[in-house]
This record gives structure tokens, sequence and C-alpha cells, in this order.
């Protein structure tokens, strides 16, 4: 989590490539602490997703800022997306780490699970659903147009979804280059991978959203 301060405030909140959840808290005390323990495990959850920050702020201690925002209870939680930064959005649901990442899954395109994991759905993109079926029926020629397609669609999104976006080009650019026998033969080398190979959490969930992207192209 970000503590945050009247310096720092702007240059953490307003940053416009990253969507920020800001809590802001009472003076410390137990009857807070469980909301505390649970925004700094939604942090963590988040900590390899660097679109997203999990930033606070203690009123007591930084009353002007709490005072701009309107902040009259605490705890109270505010969104600040990254194309909505003058007008942050409220969080209204319940706190525990199943509503929240829910929440900012929503918000910010991500797909972190609240065991901390990535969703089923984790890595897919579906603006890119028909692009994939008019590349894989297309002839060699009409797949390289396909391919401009796709990479310029990419530069559309932002956060995990322009993430999310270099897997459906990467595997397009093999198809491409060596075949759709590709699709099979990586699937395989994937599934060997999350199996055996000592890798980290982020490692894992980074494989398992390509993976994700790659049955998507064979499920075509």
């Amino acid at each position: 989590v970000v503590r945050l301060d009247e310096k720092h405030f702007k240059e953490v909140v307003l940053n416009e490539a990253a969507d920020v959840l800001v809590c802001f808290f009472p003076p410390e005390g137990k009857n807070h602490q469980k909301t505390r323990e649970l925004f700094s495990k939604l942090a963590d959850l988040y900590a390899d997703e660097d679109y997203v920050t999990m930033a606070s702020v203690q009123c007591t201690k930084n009353e002007s800022i709490c005072e701009t925002h309107g902040v009259r209870s605490l705890p109270l939680l505010l969104w600040f997306g990254r194309e909505s930064k003058s007008k942050p959005e409220i969080y209204v649901g319940l706190l525990n780490t199943k509503y929240l990442t829910s929440y900012v899954n929503k918000k910010s395109g991500s797909d972190i699970s609240e065991a901390g994991h990535i969703v089923e759905r984790g890595g897919l993109v579906d603006e890119y659903n028909v692009l994939i079926e008019r590349f894989l029926g297309a002839t060699e020629a009409s797949r390289e147009e396909i391919l401009k397609q796709m990479k310029g669609m990419r530069e559309q999104f932002q956060g995990r979804k322009k993430l999310n976006s270099e897997y459906y080009v990467s595997i397009a650019e093999n198809v491409l280059k060596t075949g759709e026998g590709f699709l099979s033969s990586e699937v395989a080398r994937t599934g060997q991978e999350l199996v055996f190979s000592d890798l980290s959490n982020a490692e894992v969930k980074s494989l398992r959203r390509y993976s994700n992207v790659l049955n998507d192209f064979r499920r075509v």
C-alpha cells in the first residue's frame, strides 16, 4: 500500500498511466484494524499489476486532502480511474476480498482472483474474437492484413487489456510464420511448463493467460 501525504498525493493518484484505489483511514485504532489488513491484502493481490495502485491516506494527518475530496465518514474508498481522475467514484460494496477484487477487475480490466491467481477467463480480450475467426479462415496474404488490424486494436487499449493483447499478436505472428500446428505444440509446451517448471506466482499467471489465449485460437 502506498501511503500518501499532501506532497505525494497528486503525483501518485493523478498518474494517468494507472488506476488508483485510495482508502481514507481514520487514526490508528483497533476498530478499523480489519479494514487496514483487508486493504493490505488487496494491495498484495495486485502487486504484479503495474497499472493498478492501492494507496491510503490518514485523514487526521492530511486533513486538506480529505476535505478536498469530500471525505466525511471513515474508512472510505475512492476509485481514481485513468479516465476519470477529476471525478473519483465512491466504492459502495462490501468490504471483503471477493467484492473488492471483482470491483477492481471490472474497473481496471484486470483478472485477479480473490485467491491471488487469475480468474477462469484471465487473459482473454473478447474484442479479438472476430479477428481470430477471420485470421484462421484467411489466406496468408489476408492474414498479414488481419495481423495489422490486431496490432492496431492493441494500441486502443490500456492496462491489462493492452498487455493481454500482446498474447494475441504474438500467437498470430507465430501462426503466420510456422502454420497452425504452432497452436497444438505450444499448448502442449505451456501445459508441461505449468506442471513441471519452478515458476513464480507472476510467471504462472502470465503463462495461464497465454495458455487461455492459445486455447481461444484453437476453439475457433
